[in-house]
């Protein structure tokens, strides 16, 4: 069968070099639908070196008449040329093809014209960058427009430009050409968690403490984890991390005054078994390398400033911490504030707790916010009290007595933040930089929160703590120590350093948030409270804390090729500080790139 088709092909190939291309071409059209498709061979051999009329005649005899479908298909490709459109049947519409989402009618995208696909187009190529005919986008050299900057000239991919951030619009973001870092990195620094609100992670790699669950609203968890009733009640739950037991409902505490009175019994979630001796061998500073003393006054003055500026920068640099001196608060006022806050303190149970917090918050009186039954627990009661702004103050949870509670602590308040306003001026000026940056960094609208802390007499000093390791989340906090019962200690360089008392002194540290202001340059020092078998101890922290609404991050002059950005912004830090601490870890680690 081949061998006679091959003959035949043969043949008709003669006759049409002999000119009779006409009858060779009716012939094996008639002779390719009736001996099936095997013709097609002959019948591409004859058309190759036929004439173009006959060449359209033969395909136009062919379709239609070799059982339409597949064998129909094969006869207009056939007769296509190379670099030539398929031929159609004449006055026959292209068929509409049935698509996923309804009909299409092949709509060319380079001339905008139906019945074909822009591959196939037999016009001239349009570029889609700046809309002459003759070439390709890539190819667009004349009047190319870069989608970073906007600027003609160049495409986006070689753009000499600063990257601008798709997300945010700012020139030096991440959004626009930065390398993105994985796992909530540092290329991620202008990217809003779609989870919590917060900047530097995506919503995938949103940590347990910065969850939030829309069943609840606590924190900790998501909603198909919720271990509260309300509508997710009907989904399954998978078990929660230990983590995730911040956003539960808070477990009631007994006030550590109460379980004074029991020295035989101290709860188990107060003892570290690893404690021993260790809780009181804690150094003193030597001489050489003391925590360092800086007099305000000679800050201020023109003549010495400069000098008390070094030691400034020192002290934060190495310590955290310095011991200020000459503050402008006279000694008489000092035990004034330590005296009405031991008065509140000494009250009846009944007195005291008109003033308690309330569940899941922190102002007011009482002890630790539990939320787990393992926690460990401080061995401290305390009064926490918002003093600023004066708007925000809930006097429902200020002591009505003694009488001169609430003149003596607004008086306090505000000696402390005209000292805030100075200390945050000498430690722009110690980094070189403008004296108003840190004040401007922190709002107008800064808040201060004021906690008076009492730590009574315990019968295991060497396994129970006052306050566990921590750093403060504020940008600097003001201690006012008891005057006679040390017990505070300051880690650096992985050994525990004793604080030292000086009469009237005010011990001032940075927080976590100017840590990350500065860089990393002033460090936020760790540090934890021991307490006395015999002696109760009273103490009162105000913190300063940033606008909620402001974003905490390096500031630019501080970030350089030697020193590259180190921290993330964040932003109402404040709000999971509390959450790592009941859990003994740190939330700057979660800001770290």
């Amino acid at each position: 069968m081949l061998c006679w088709e091959y003959i035949i092909c043969e043949k008709h190939v003669n006759i049409m070099k002999n000119g009779d291309q006409g009858l060779a071409i009716n012939f094996l059209v008639l002779s390719a639908v009736v001996g099936g498709l095997p013709w097609l061979v002959g019948l591409r051999m004859i058309l190759d070196v036929g004439c173009d009329m006959d060449r359209k005649e033969a395909v136009a005899g062919g379709v239609g008449c070799g059982g339409g479908g597949f064998a129909d298909q094969l006869w207009l490709r056939v007769g296509k040329k190379k670099g030539e459109n398929e031929f159609r049947q004449p006055q026959q519409e292209p068929e509409q093809k049935q698509e996923p989402n309804g009909p299409r009618d092949n709509l060319c995208k380079n001339c905008k014209r139906p019945g074909h696909y822009a591959r196939e187009c037999p016009n001239v190529a349009i570029c889609h960058n700046c809309g002459l005919p003759g070439h390709i986008a890539s190819e667009c050299t004349t009047k190319s427009l870069c989608w970073n900057c906007k600027e003609p000239g160049h495409m986006a991919s070689n753009c000499p430009n600063e990257g601008i951030c798709h997300t945010c619009d700012r020139s030096g973001g991440a959004g626009g050409g930065a390398a993105r870092g994985g796992g909530g990195g540092g290329g991620y620094r202008d990217v809003i968690c779609r989870n919590c609100q917060q900047l530097g992670h995506m919503s995938r790699d949103c940590m347990g403490p910065l969850m939030i669950c829309h069943n609840c609203g606590g924190r900790g968890h998501l909603a198909y984890e919720c271990p509260s009733g309300r509508f997710m009640d009907r989904y399954p739950r998978r078990t929660l991390p230990v983590m995730a037991e911040s956003g539960v409902v808070e477990i009631a505490g007994t006030p550590v005054q109460e379980l004074v009175l029991n020295r035989e019994n101290v709860p188990k979630n107060y003892i570290y078994e690893e404690g021993g001796s260790g809780f009181r061998d804690a150094l003193l500073p030597s001489q050489d390398d003391d925590i360092p003393v800086i007099d305000l006054h000679r800050l201020s003055s023109p003549s010495t400033a400069q000098q008390e500026l070094v030691k400034l920068h020192n002290a934060l640099h190495s310590w955290g911490c310095f011991q200020a001196i000459n503050h402008g608060m006279e000694s008489t006022f000092l035990d004034k504030v330590r005296e009405v806050s031991m008065q509140f303190f000494q009250l009846p149970k009944e007195e005291k707790k008109k003033c308690a917090r309330e569940p899941n918050d922190i102002e007011g009186y009482g002890n630790d916010t539990i939320y787990s039954k393992k926690q460990r627990l401080d061995w401290t009661d305390r009064v926490y009290l918002k003093v600023l702004p004066e708007d925000q103050r809930q006097f429902k949870f200020w002591p009505q007595s003694p009488n001169d509670f609430r003149s003596t602590v607004v008086r306090y308040t505000e000696s402390l933040r005209l000292l805030s306003e100075v200390i945050l001026k000498a430690m722009a000026k110690s980094l070189n930089l403008e004296e108003n940056c840190f004040l401007n960094e922190i709002g107008e609208r800064s808040n201060m929160f004021l906690r008076f802390n009492y730590y009574p007499p315990c019968p295991m000093p060497d396994h129970v703590l006052g306050t566990k390791p921590h750093a403060d989340g504020s940008t600097i906090t003001f201690l006012l120590q008891d005057k006679e019962v040390e017990g505070l200690q300051v880690l650096k360089d992985d050994q525990w350093f004793k604080v030292p008392i000086i009469p009237d002194a005010l011990l001032i540290n940075v927080g976590d948030q100017i840590e990350i202001l500065s860089n990393g340059i002033f460090r936020s020092p760790v540090h934890r409270v021991v307490i006395n078998k015999e002696k109760e101890r009273l103490t009162a922290a105000m913190f300063c804390i940033p606008d909620p609404e402001k974003v905490i991050k390096p500031l630019d002059k501080l970030v350089d090729e030697s020193r590259p950005i180190l921290y993330r912004p964040v932003k109402n830090y404040v709000e999971i500080y509390f959450q790592y601490y009941q859990q003994g870890k740190r939330p700057m680690e979660a800001s770290k790139i």
